[in-house]
């Protein structure tokens, strides 16, 4: 009878009236930098218990499940390159980093919490990716814009608690922290 009880019980949705957040606006990056797609619960919520699915269309990007991230569902092209933060989903944050972006990348991804109980599940990021161009006087590669990249801080568009911060260097290396 115990069994059963728990065995029901995690078949059940989690009762949280948070919604699942991704972004209204696209988020653009260059091809082979990282890049952080937004996605919280709003209130916040401890999600680190239940399943994270991260979709590009029915692509599965990455799945977080059990307490920890499951790369045995990934999608081969993916793999390797995807990670979410582990200690900032006690608030709600499921954003996403991915690693070494490829024009391959671009789309319309999708963040979902399949077992919360919630009028919206699920939240949309779109992604951009813009070619690296190569200067014709030099070959050394510059931005759309035909600028040297500078060092930048570029802050993901998500809502508080969950600012995260991505430092981009002249090499085309991030690292995230928080404020």
């Amino acid at each position: 009878m115990k069994l059963l009880l728990v065995l029901m019980s995690s078949l059940s949705l989690v009762d949280a009236d948070s919604d699942v957040i991704g972004s209204d606006k696209p988020v653009t990056v260059t091809v082979s930098d990282n890049v952080i797609l937004p996605c919280h619960l709003e209130p916040p919520f401890n999600v680190r218990n239940l399943t994270v699915e991260w979709k590009r269309g029915e692509t599965i990007v990455h799945i977080y499940t059990n307490r920890k991230d499951d790369p045995g569902r990934q999608d081969k092209n993916f793999r390797g390159r995807t990670s979410v933060f582990h200690e900032e989903m006690i608030r709600g944050n499921i954003s996403l980093k991915l690693t070494s972006i490829t024009e391959l990348d671009a789309g319309s991804y999708t963040c979902f919490v399949p077992k919360l109980q919630s009028q919206v599940r699920r939240g949309f990021v779109n992604l951009t990716v813009e070619p690296v161009e190569q200067k014709k006087d030099k070959g050394s590669p510059t931005h759309k814009n035909n600028r040297q990249p500078e060092n930048v801080v570029k802050k993901a568009p998500i809502n508080p608690p969950y600012t995260a911060n991505i430092r981009q260097t002249i090499s085309g290396h991030s690292e995230a922290f928080s404020s």
